[in-house]
């Protein structure tokens, strides 16, 4: 049996996941458990990552996800060799967080060194709000919409979007390593301006094409 899948959506939405869910004719092999959010904050954690929701300000009902790679730690093989701890002592290291070797009392932060959980944030379909930010806050890698291009402000205003500026706005706010603009209107037939526009403010732009893969920046 296939581990379950986990469908995280609004709970004003419930009618319209389900339709989407079954609106064609098939057999269903996976379990799918669903999770409508109601509630601001941490819907889903295990012991290696957190996802928090934020509801953001849109004509309807819209949520925002920010996905946390818990904290740990890095070994360092140079102090690990000079230590003496070496195969299966790592592992166990790591595990309990001391050892004796040899007589010798080796903790785990003698030998290792903190290595900070990345986090990726995603920002779509909402005006500029406290929500959006929060949930950039830090972000090594932030996808969030940029529907119109200043020019067409009102427009963004009148249908609850962002402008490229305004997404740059946020990414450089809330200390942003890395944006990525996608759900942009069809009326802009070159991308560039959108990437001219967000590069005026916030340096590290990506404009997405459809299948494209975005790395996540290494840690610093």
């Amino acid at each position: 049996m296939p581990e379950p899948l986990h469908a995280y959506y609004p709970a004003d939405g419930h009618r319209y996941f389900r339709r989407l869910r079954y609106a064609s004719a098939y057999a269903e092999r996976s379990q799918v458990v669903e999770h409508p959010v109601s509630a601001d904050g941490v819907v889903a954690q295990t012991s290696g990552w957190r996802l928090s929701a934020r509801h953001l300000d849109h004509r309807v009902t819209t949520v925002g996800w920010r996905l946390e790679e818990r904290d740990a730690v890095r070994m360092l093989p140079e102090r690990l060799a000079a230590r003496g701890v070496r195969g299966p002592a790592v592992a166990e290291l790591q595990r309990t967080g001391r050892l004796q070797i040899d007589g010798d009392l080796v903790r785990l932060e003698d030998v290792s060194e903190p290595r900070p959980g990345q986090v990726f944030a995603l920002v779509m379909d909402t005006r500029a709000c406290g929500a959006a930010l929060e949930l950039a806050r830090g972000a090594d890698l932030l996808v969030c919409e940029a529907t119109f291009l200043h020019r067409d402000a009102d427009l963004a205003e009148q249908y609850a979007h962002l402008t490229a500026r305004s997404a740059a706005e946020i990414a450089r706010d809330a200390g942003a390593r890395l944006l990525v603009l996608t759900h942009l209107s069809q009326r802009y037939l070159d991308p560039r301006e959108h990437l001219a526009e967000a590069s005026a403010v916030f340096p590290d732009v990506v404009v997405a094409e459809d299948l494209d893969r975005v790395a996540v920046p290494p840690r610093r």
